[in-house]
């Protein structure tokens, strides 16, 4: 977005004479956000101006009051962002749709996944508080089509849904709407392929999102997606991805994402499985992104039982051992010891985690420690 179009934008919500105090915050290519302060409430607010292209006639945008309705519909989800109030605004000519929304002091839960201290019980606490955010959008008709870690933002330990940017509504009489075409990472297959987007499509952003949760987050490098069928296709036609214009990598980028995704290997491309990654949470997850929307969960009621009824210990990789507090009454560490006979994994517990860790198992294979523990 050049600047001129940033300042008109500024203007725009200036001239509207109920905030001040706006400060910039970054976001996407298509839309523009501040932190402000409500003038006549003297309340902080969440600005965001989406543009609206006149050709995109599945936006809900187009009635502004309908999308406010829909996110504050009764019972209102503690999981979702409030949005106080949606209008239109004219750019240069141009329409944009002004978002109020309740301001957010908390972190994204990228950053959090890039802390890499998330236990594993714990991501799947922050999961269940997703879905019924999303169950709530789908009881009303509406998908979101951009869930992604950067778009959970966490009031305390709350995880919120916020970044309406691709809300779109599912006429009465469909099974889809067409594909976002944003966040190319998180774009399931089906919208590869034939850009629909349907309910599983928003489900399969979720399991992509718990993954990253308990395994850590997925690199942000383009270079890392590319496959060797596309580099080889490259090659054959005497072009390498490094001398390729944008436009270019981008395709590239895009073919490698697709063909990672309907063949389900994008998640351990990404990034590998920690080594007590559940076998539950991974058919769960397995199940959510599968390349046939057919053959995942169908609502979001049925992935939540999924996850409510599992319970794992709370592993977390704190680099020296990995530990889980609070599991069957005990605290417990696993660590690695080099041995002539090779790597040993051994297990202790305590009772406190502040006590004295106690040598209660000894094994070669790190899955046997994790059973080991998760069996007690």
């Amino acid at each position: 977005m050049s600047v001129e179009t940033k300042k008109a934008i500024k203007d725009a919500v200036e001239r509207l004479g109920k905030y001040d105090s706006l400060d910039d915050v970054p976001c996407g290519s298509n839309s523009y956000s501040y932190k402000a302060q409500h003038i006549h409430l003297q309340q902080p607010r969440f600005l965001k101006a989406i543009y609206l292209p006149k050709e995109d006639d599945e936006l809900i945008f187009r009635e502004p009051r309908a999308l406010r309705q829909a996110i504050e519909a009764e019972p209102v989800s503690q999981n979702i962002v409030k949005l106080y109030d949606v209008e239109t605004i004219k750019v240069n000519g141009d329409d944009y749709v002004l978002l109020q929304m309740e301001l957010i002091a908390g972190d994204s839960l990228q950053e959090v996944i890039e802390k890499d201290m998330v236990g594993q019980q714990e991501a799947v606490r922050i999961a269940i508080n997703i879905l019924h955010g999303v169950e709530h959008l789908h009881r009303e008709k509406l998908l979101h089509r951009d869930l992604k870690p950067d778009n959970i933002l966490l009031d305390g330990d709350v995880p919120k849904i916020a970044d309406f940017g691709s809300i779109c509504r599912m006429p009465d009489d469909a099974e889809y709407v067409h594909a976002s075409k944003h966040s190319d990472l998180y774009v399931p297959s089906e919208a590869w392929h034939s850009q629909h987007y349907t309910i599983s499509s928003d489900l399969y952003q979720v399991g992509l999102i718990l993954y990253q949760l308990v395994n850590g987050p997925m690199p942000t490098s383009d270079e890392h997606y590319l496959t060797k069928s596309v580099l080889r296709k490259l090659r054959n036609n005497g072009r390498e991805y490094r001398t390729l214009s944008q436009y270019e990598q981008t395709v590239a980028i895009r073919e490698s994402l697709a063909e990672l995704t309907l063949k389900e290997k994008l998640l351990k491309h990404g990034v590998s499985p920690k080594p007590y990654y559940s076998p539950s949470i991974r058919r769960m997850i397995g199940k959510v992104t599968k390349a046939d929307p057919s053959k995942r969960y169908s609502t979001a009621f049925q992935f939540l039982m999924k996850l409510t009824s599992t319970s794992t210990p709370d592993w977390k990789d704190l680099g020296e051992y990995y530990e889980a507090a609070e599991w069957k009454g005990r605290h417990w560490r696993i660590y690695q010891k080099k041995s002539k006979s090779g790597l040993k994994h051994i297990v202790k517990k305590a009772k406190d985690q502040a006590g004295q860790y106690q040598r209660c198992h000894e094994t070669d294979d790190i899955q046997a420690a994790f059973k080991y523990v998760e069996s007690q």
